[in-house]
């Protein structure tokens, strides 16, 4: 099991290093940045939408990949009208769009994930990044979140999500293919809001309540489940069937062993069995990767 504070991990300015095609600041934390054995890749990171003077804006897109959204402080914008309270969760099914979204006072922790190219984070696609971004301006332009340039095949003028045309450039130059954008199978982002649900206990001292399936993914193991744990005295054991991510607001959690602060993050890998306890009722929002197979 790994394991991180947020207290300890290191904070950036994004959109500071000139790679960037949105608009607008804010703190980072990168947590999590994985690429698994069975093509699961993923990040998961803490922001803090901070500068009202350069909000975080972004047009109207999709994504090839699922994210998920925890609003930690404040009320998160995804689109006009539509925000997320503090203390729901947002899931963004991939393929589904959303936006134009604006957001400068609130705080997130945010996941996003998807196989085999559908999300692209981690030193093997970060790599290519600074080449793609001259390659998409070699042929067009970035501006406002967006990438223009010309379709070879029509000729004609053709405008895309800017973040889109960077996940279309790297994946052809990592596999000589393009990208594959599957009909999205849900329209919309969902939004949870955990204090509806109830709790069952599935084992002394610990309770369990499932906040969603989602199955974005194709055959009988697709399904990425989300739900919270409840740990009063308890110990819960991560089962090795999945790739599982975790985290907890509070102090007081036992993983594998040892005390953690709040805001502690873990991530267990499948095949691995790692434990959570604790004795005060300490809350952890759980979310199982779906497999391939």
């Amino acid at each position: 099991m790994k394991v991180v504070s947020v207290a300890r991990v290191q904070q950036y300015e994004a959109n500071a290093d000139g790679q960037s095609t949105r608009t607008g600041t804010y703190a980072g934390k990168r947590l999590f940045t994985q690429d698994e054995p069975d093509g699961l890749n993923f990040v998961f990171l803490r922001n803090e939408f901070h500068d009202e003077s350069a909000p975080f804006e972004t047009p109207r897109h999709r994504h090839t990949f699922a994210q998920l959204r925890f609003i930690e402080r404040g009320s998160a914008n995804y689109a006009p009208g539509q925000d997320i309270p503090e203390g729901d969760l947002g899931y963004f099914p991939r393929m589904a769009y959303y936006g134009p979204q604006s957001k400068s006072n609130c705080t997130s922790i945010a996941l996003q994930f998807g196989f085999n190219g559908e999300h692209q984070k981690g030193p093997l696609w970060e790599g290519y990044r600074a080449e793609a971004i001259e390659r998409l301006k070699a042929r067009g332009t970035i501006v406002g979140g967006t990438y223009t340039d010309v379709d070879p095949a029509t000729g004609q003028t053709r405008v895309r999500d800017g973040v889109e045309a960077i996940y279309q450039e790297q994946y052809r130059m990592h596999t000589g293919k393009e990208l594959v954008f599957r009909p999205a199978g849900y329209d919309s982002a969902i939004l949870m809001h955990p204090p509806a649900f109830e709790y069952f206990p599935i084992a002394p001292g610990v309770e369990l309540k499932r906040l969603g399936t989602f199955w974005d993914q194709p055959g009988p193991n697709g399904d990425t489940r989300i739900s919270m744990l409840r740990l009063s005295g308890g110990t819960y054991t991560m089962p090795a069937e999945r790739a599982q991510l975790a985290w907890a607001m509070t102090a007081g959690l036992v993983v594998d062993g040892s005390l953690t602060p709040e805001l502690t993050c873990m991530f267990s890998p499948r095949e691995d069995e790692g434990t959570i306890a604790a004795d005060s009722g300490v809350e952890v929002y759980l979310v199982e990767f779906p497999r391939l197979a």
